[in-house]
């Protein structure tokens, strides 16, 4: 199953999403093609595939990507054959997107993925968080801030959204949903012969 977790800039998404993956066993992450330069910090493979614009617009016209969105003027990717495999072996993939990559997603995954939207509590904790963060310029972070209210707007359009004024009761409220997902009976893909063994 796909998970799509997806908030705006600043609001807690990586730390959730870092907690997820450690707690959870059946859960890993999907990474994506990049075409923006790598931060500090970042190793390729782990974090993103960093790939050249070139690169990346031959994969999207392949088709080898199942989704992609151009975001603050760099391209974001998500390698099809790279989460089929994961799917494969039973896992359930966490996908990093925003509101347009999880419209795409849910096109191709169909009814194996639940997306969720983690809402800031105030503008003021969004701002915090950015500036916490350290590694915008002032007009990068003041650009991310004017696009709150339109990544707001794409909440109406998620399985779930939860608000994110607490990393703890955050964290239980998605494990919850993720783990109530993997019960619903359309999951069970061999439901009917399983019975039948019985």
């Amino acid at each position: 199953m796909g998970l799509v977790l997806s908030a705006p800039s600043g609001g807690g998404k990586s730390t959730l999403s870092r907690l997820l993956l450690e707690r959870d066993t059946l859960l890993t992450m999907s990474v994506s093609l990049t075409t923006r330069p790598k931060r500090h910090g970042e190793e390729e493979g782990q974090d993103y595939y960093f790939v050249s614009q070139g690169e990346f617009i031959r994969q999207r016209d392949t088709g080898d990507l199942l989704e992609w969105a151009e975001v603050y003027g760099h391209h974001y990717g998500t390698p099809r054959r790279l989460v089929e495999a994961l799917l494969a072996q039973g896992k359930d993939v966490l996908f990093d997107v925003d509101g347009q990559g999880m419209r795409q997603l849910r096109v191709s995954l169909q009814d194996n993925m639940v997306s969720i939207f983690m809402m800031p509590s105030t503008l003021r904790e969004l701002k915090r968080r950015l500036e916490g963060r350290g590694v915008e310029k002032t007009t990068e972070m003041e650009r991310r801030i004017s696009a709150f209210s339109s990544q707001l707007a794409t909440a109406e359009h998620y399985d779930y959204v939860v608000l994110n004024d607490d990393v703890e009761t955050c964290y239980k409220q998605l494990h919850e949903i993720l783990n109530a997902e993997r019960k619903k009976r359309i999951r069970y893909h061999n439901l009917k012969e399983f019975i039948a063994s019985m």
